[in-house]
This record gives structure tokens, sequence and C-alpha cells, in this order.
């Protein structure tokens, strides 16, 4: 991974409803919401961090040569028989100049079985798809190139 010591600063959350997540489908004549009263954006940002930390970025809480900040276009869960969970994120790398190097919407998904409109496997599905966008952002070239020139 590149030397470049990067800044993960905040995210934005820019769907409709921020605090709708998830949806139980399994009857169709009645449809469960799921919400929460947390930060997605905040801890999508947090949980990216640390998934690039872990893949060996050199993260920093201040200054540093790039920043990362991102856009939450989509977070959300539908089960139905199973978890099924989808991400997109708009993520933006800046020098410290402030100049924009890369933008790109980076997804992730996840599927999974278990126990209906169950808060644990709502929090697997999320997890796996925070994981998952990582893993993605991780593996484009356009996010490579952009860590090597800060």
């Amino acid at each position: 991974m590149a030397a470049a010591k990067v800044r993960v600063d905040a995210f934005v959350d820019a769907r409709e409803n921020p605090a709708l997540v998830g949806e139980n489908r399994e009857n169709s004549d009645k449809i469960r919401q799921v919400t929460t009263s947390d930060d997605v954006a905040a801890f999508i940002a947090l949980h990216l961090k640390e998934g690039l930390r872990s893949a060996g970025l050199s993260i920093v809480d201040s200054g540093g040569d790039l920043a990362i900040s991102g856009e939450i276009r989509r977070f959300f869960v539908t089960e139905v028989n199973t978890y099924g969970g989808e991400i997109a994120v708009l993520i933006h790398v800046k020098n410290s100049a402030g100049k924009e190097l890369w933008s790109g919407v980076v997804s992730g998904d996840s599927t999974r079985w278990g126990r209906s409109y169950s808060a644990a496997n709502y929090y697997e599905t999320i997890s796996d798809m925070v994981l998952s966008a990582t893993h993605n952002l991780l593996a484009n070239a356009g996010f490579h190139d952009a860590l090597a020139k800060p």
C-alpha cells in the first residue's frame, strides 16, 4: 500500500430518510421498518477507516497527505426469506491542498440467513455490507492511483 498518510473525514448521509436502514417484507400486508437513532454516516466512516488501517494504509486523525470523504447514497437491508443488504457511497480522495484526485461510487452487499426480524441479523448484514464496500474500494485501480500521488 501507499506510504501516504490518509485522513478519513466526516461522511454525509444523502439518503432521503437517514433513520431508515431496513425493512422486513416477509408479510407483504405488514411491512415492518427497521430504523436507527445512530449516525449512519459516522458509522460507515469509522468502519471504513478501520478497514483501511487493517489493509496497511497509514491512517491519521489530523493533517495527512490525503483526505477521504464520502456521501452515503444507499444503505439498506431488505428481509424477505434472507437478509439482503446494499450500500453505495460516493468517495472523494483529495490531496492536502484540497484538489480532488479521484472520486467514484463504491458499493457493497451482503446476503445471509437468519431468524425473522432479528436485530443481530440486521447488524451482521450491515457490518458485512460495509466490509464488502471497503474491499471493493481497496480493489479499485483509480483509488490506488490516487493514493500514489499525494
